[in-house]
């Protein structure tokens, strides 16, 4: 439960680095976020910030939510109309 910038700057070098020195070439990283495609990103923001409220409290979660400055995780979520929707993915 993290931000692209987290994925790209910490969690690709780390597993990247980690299987360098195990003689292992870097694995193909992939990460899922939460999407919502809506014309309500509030209510939907809303409705997520209270179903993955955990995620916020869990310490792997939330220590990757502060390294990619979240203050939760509606805001590392995909969220908006298409348009938008594709411009965050």
């Amino acid at each position: 439960m993290t931000g692209p910038a987290t994925v790209r700057d910490y969690v690709v070098p780390a597993i990247s680095a980690a299987a360098s020195a195990a003689g292992r070439p870097s694995p193909r990283v992939v990460c899922m976020l939460p999407v919502c495609v809506t014309s309500d990103p509030a209510a939907a923001r809303e409705s997520e910030a209270d179903e993955f409220a955990i995620c916020g409290q869990l310490p792997s979660y939330r220590a990757m939510l502060d390294r990619e400055g979240a203050d939760g995780p509606s805001a590392v979520a995909i969220v908006g109309d298409e348009d938008a929707s594709r411009r965050r993915s």
